[in-house]
């Protein structure tokens, strides 16, 4: 089957952090549809501008043994609206339609910028018409841009249903315009705390760009054992080693006793008063979960920050 090629990557320069599916966040979203098909609402928190392009959308379809719809015309599909987009770029439904035809596509966003579908401020809790509405959703960098981080996981916790999964991208540190960053041990906690069935949260260190919206990034995985006292762990040192634009990237997936309110206390103050959500960690690694594949090993140098919560898994191109 011959897969769309589409555009050439343009450079677009710009301030602020934008919002968008990266290649990172593609690769982990159709490691999910390998292991698990995507279908039904489809929800994207604000439109995405797709900054994947033909060849390697192709490239990460056919690694994961999928198909993309032989039926889907690009050219109905050329993103028409969203700020950072490339000359004849896919737009956020299109790329649904193309890669996940089953699913229904719709976009969430605080006004009808760009042409949101459902208006609701995720900094204000949900209307009680969109629980449940949700069988994924993808939440492309839209975290950092808010002041109410928590009633956003409450509220997209509420609006998926049991199997219902999500997946983020976000800023993890140095990012310029991001006006809030999140460590991996916020969004696993959450979902522990709450009794998700399965949460992995990647973290992903980028190495070289070809243009502001296409990096190629180290892999590593984030868990919350760690070796204390590595002779590496110093303060100025540890912070000096996250060298480039670092992200975390998110899939949890609810269930039928999954809740959504619980809040979880921050790793190093934990006792005996306290549920210790780090007990999930084993569950979730018992259970079968999608396998990324990534395009190669390359010698890392080290983790972010000298810690063994961060266990590399390799690179992509």
């Amino acid at each position: 089957m011959a897969l769309w090629s589409g555009p050439t990557i343009i450079s677009r320069k710009s301030w602020g952090i934008f919002i968008g599916l990266n290649q990172q966040a593609l690769q982990v979203i159709l490691s999910e549809h390998a292991h698990r098909p995507i279908k039904g609402g489809f929800h994207s928190i604000g439109k995405q501008t797709i900054n994947v392009f033909g060849e390697r959308i192709s490239e990460l379809v056919e690694r994961n043994g999928l198909q993309a719809n032989p039926d889907f015309e690009s050219e109905q599909y050329t993103d028409a609206c969203t700020r950072h987009r490339a000359p004849d770029s896919l737009s956020d439904i299109g790329l649904v339609k193309y890669l996940f035809p089953e699913a229904s596509y719709a976009c969430v966003d605080r006004s009808d910028y760009e042409g949101a579908d459902i208006i609701q401020d995720l900094n204000k809790p949900l209307s009680k018409k969109y629980e449940g509405c949700s069988d994924f959703i993808y939440n492309g960098s839209c975290m950092d841009n808010l002041f109410n981080p928590y009633q956003f996981l409450v509220n997209t916790s509420r609006m998926l249903r049991p199997g219902g999964r999500i997946v983020h991208l976000e800023c993890a540190g140095s990012a310029r315009g991001a006006f809030l960053m999140y460590s991996p041990e916020y969004f696993f906690s959450y979902y522990a705390a709450n009794n998700y069935l399965d949460c992995r949260v990647y973290v992903t260190l980028a190495y070289k760009n070809e243009t502001r919206f296409h990096y190629s990034c180290d892999w590593f995985e984030w868990q919350p054992y760690f070796e204390r006292n590595a002779d590496e762990y110093w303060d100025l040192a540890a912070a000096r080693s996250v060298n480039g634009l670092m992200h975390c990237i998110v899939v949890a997936e609810k269930g039928a006793e999954s809740t959504d309110t619980q809040i979880p206390i921050q790793m190093q103050y934990l006792d005996n008063d306290c549920y210790d959500w780090r007990e999930m960690y084993e569950v979730w690694q018992s259970r079968r979960q999608p396998v990324l594949k990534l395009d190669e090993q390359r010698p890392a140098t080290h983790a972010p920050y000298y810690s063994s919560h961060y266990r590399y898994l390799g690179n992509d191109r």
